[in-house]
């Protein structure tokens, strides 16, 4: 079960790993304003970022269901 400390670990495999979601920015009080919450939800249902998003998860869906996990990602590397 996911704690509060695992959040910063799960953002950034989202993000900048898997390319799979998007990050809401906090303003200078650390609070994630509607507008931002907004713009990130439609960018991920109309925008580029969005598309990026469902390529990459069908993807990833692939590559889980046939089981290669990580040892395909440590194999492309090297």
């Amino acid at each position: 079960m996911p704690q509060w400390t695992d959040q910063s670990t799960n953002a950034k495999y989202i993000m900048d790993v898997w390319k799979i979601g998007l990050k809401a920015l906090a303003d200078e009080k650390g609070i994630v304003r509607q507008d931002k919450v907004e713009h990130c939800i439609s960018e991920m249902i109309e925008g580029e970022k969005g598309k990026e998003s469902k390529r990459n998860a069908m993807r990833w869906k692939e590559i889980a269901r046939k089981g290669y996990g990580f040892r395909w990602k440590f194999q492309q590397k090297h």
